[in-house]
């Protein structure tokens, strides 16, 4: 996979940040109720990348967070339509974009 130009590194680096804090708190919440969790952060193509994932945790099941796009298909729908795995969508909070 091609690496991102340099000047979107620091983007990309407070993202990934900013999601794994979120995702540890909600691995948090759920382990207490005896639900067992993993997560990862991945870079790349869509459907290649999860696939990879999916493959390398031994997943059974996947959780995606949705957002609608005017133009075009949100990458939940794109997801949903590829892969061949159970998958909860769930609609969130909206998403700040830091320019």
């Amino acid at each position: 996979m091609p690496l991102p130009p340099a000047y979107l590194v620091p983007y990309i680096e407070e993202e990934k940040r900013l999601n794994e804090e979120g995702l540890r708190k909600w691995a948090e919440k759920l382990n207490s109720l005896g639900i067992k969790t993993g997560h990862a952060i991945a870079v790349g193509r869509l459907v290649e990348t999860f696939n990879t994932a999916i493959k390398e945790m031994n997943t059974d099941m996947l959780v995606l967070g949705h957002r609608s796009h005017m133009v075009r298909p949100s990458s939940s729908e794109r997801m949903i339509k590829s892969l061949d795995i159970p998958m909860l969508v769930v609609r969130g909070e909206s998403q700040k974009v830091h320019l």
